[in-house]
């Protein structure tokens, strides 16, 4: 069995500072303008990765559901809500659910905006520098120029990040090739635009990350649950 100083992530620390806001001011802040090879990266369409549809444990975290591979060691969820998954042969998960609540704790969000919580996060992937000229509503340039700077915090050079649809999911998902054995990625909804997933994983491969990925469905639960109960 593993003791608690076995389970530190270097993934979950780094989610911890640059994902969840990062930039403590309020929302007349100006974003530093993304600069470097990774400002230009947009997702890359592929192929849903090869994943299960059935599975002896189920994660749901509201209305996200995930398949793991094989059973846990360990599962812990904090009070924020964050899934932290660990596994026999050292791997880890987390998972974390993203709401205008979680991101206005270090960063106040505009109370009106044409994009939603999802969109903020999703232009990550989509969007450039290239997409600020178009933008005329000042809450709505706030929102992109805070997606341009994380895409340049987020991605090392010459990153590849991977695209896939799956339903009504858009799911980015990639290898950090800065750091060993750590990948992440991003889930959105069509239908929830409210919210997002964000995962992380330890000393996994990066095949078995995209499987767990690519196994998202719909659930009208909110619990860790075994099987099909």
């Amino acid at each position: 069995m593993y003791s608690c100083k076995h389970f530190t992530i270097t993934a979950i620390v780094l989610i911890a500072i640059v994902l969840s806001g990062c930039v403590v001011h309020s929302n007349n802040f100006e974003f530093p303008t993304c600069e470097g090879q990774s400002c230009g990266i947009t997702a890359i369409k592929k192929i849903l990765p090869p994943h299960s549809e059935d599975g002896q444990y189920t994660i749901d975290l509201d209305q996200f559901s995930f398949i793991l591979p094989s059973p846990p060691l360990r599962i812990y969820r904090l009070l924020g809500g964050d899934i932290y998954v660990y596994f026999e042969k050292g791997s880890s998960l987390s998972f974390s659910l993203e709401t205008q609540k979680s991101l206005s704790e270090d960063t106040p969000w505009p109370s009106i905006s044409n994009y939603s919580v999802a969109d903020s996060a999703e232009f990550i992937f989509t969007k450039t520098g290239n997409d600020l000229a178009a933008i005329m509503d000042k809450n709505d340039l706030w929102i992109m120029r805070r997606a341009l700077f994380l895409k340049g915090e987020l991605f090392p050079a010459h990153s590849e990040i991977s695209y896939s649809n799956k339903s009504d999911f858009s799911l980015y998902y990639w290898n950090d090739t800065s750091m060993t054995n750590v990948c992440f990625a991003y889930i959105f909804s069509k239908r929830i635009r409210d919210k997002y997933v964000r995962i992380s994983s330890n000393n996994m491969p990066y095949a078995a990350f995209q499987s767990i990925v690519a196994s998202i469905k719909t659930t009208d639960h909110f619990r860790i649950r075994r099987g099909d109960k």
